[in-house]
């Protein structure tokens, strides 16, 4: 039985943890309780002299040595090196958190250049590829195609703009591949961008979108279709200052419309 309090002598009711034995309040070799656990423990388990158990007895607040029994020493043993590996752990997981932070931080830096590159540029679909085999023939078809494409949509010139086709060479009854257009501004894009309405086929005109931004409109369409499933009426995704946000059509000023 588990004695609280302070180190006392053992009465005939209470008997010594290890042994069972009930305490003899005559013997010299007085009971003591484990500061840790508080069990109590007779003369002959404890193994202390008469004078180490008066130190134990002392009731002063002043006493700052403490009695611990056999289970509770082989228990606080390891503790130091415990402590020390928890320390440790601790080190590693702060390390770890400044390398996510720092990571987290250059990716988002990244993020941002990258979409700034991107800014001024479109990506143009289903403009047919020239069969010539010489590439300035290829490069010029592609121009003239742009060009007119643009015209039709908004007064740019980019006949001289940097343009290529997106991926490999591929066989002649394959779907052409895309342009990658990089005109002189943002704010060319931009107005091609917000004028591509006009056209019969509006989605031959795209942004050129980061692999987070196209990861990012997945997921909108995805959320989109499940409202849409839902129930929920008059929701769509607009560009709200260059952001993709699914918002209802009946909320949206004339300015944002024209985002």
């Amino acid at each position: 039985m588990s004695a609280k309090g302070k180190n006392r002598s053992p009465t005939s009711m209470e008997k010594c943890s290890k042994c069972n034995k009930a305490g003899n309040p005559a013997d010299k070799k007085l009971s003591i309780t484990c500061d840790c656990c508080k069990d109590l423990l007779c003369g002959d388990c404890h193994g202390l002299s008469p004078t180490e158990i008066r130190v134990f007895e002392l009731k002063t607040v002043a006493r700052v040595v403490t009695f611990l029994c056999a289970d509770c020493r082989s228990t606080m043993t390891p503790l130091p090196s415990i402590l020390k590996k928890l320390n440790d752990l601790t080190d590693e997981v702060q390390q770890l958190r400044l390398r996510q932070n720092m990571m987290a931080t250059e990716a988002a830096v990244h993020e941002l250049t990258e979409r700034k590159y991107r800014a001024q540029n479109i990506i143009v679909y289903d403009i047919p590829e020239s069969t010539s085999e010489n590439i300035q023939e290829k490069k010029k078809h592609d121009s003239e195609e742009v060009a007119k494409l643009i015209r039709g949509v908004c007064n740019i010139d980019c006949s001289k703009a940097k343009m290529f086709r997106l991926g490999a060479p591929k066989s002649a009854d394959a779907p052409p591949r895309p342009l990658k257009v990089i005109l002189k501004s943002k704010s060319e894009a931009l107005a091609v961008l917000r004028n591509k309405g006009k056209l019969s086929k509006p989605g031959s005109i795209k942004a050129d979108l980061t692999p987070l931004q196209r990861e990012y409109l997945k997921y909108l369409r995805e959320e989109l279709d499940k409202r849409i499933s839902s129930g929920e009426k008059d929701v769509t995704i607009k560009y709200i200052q260059g952001q993709p946000k699914i918002v209802k059509n009946k909320i949206l000023s004339n300015s944002q419309k024209n985002c």
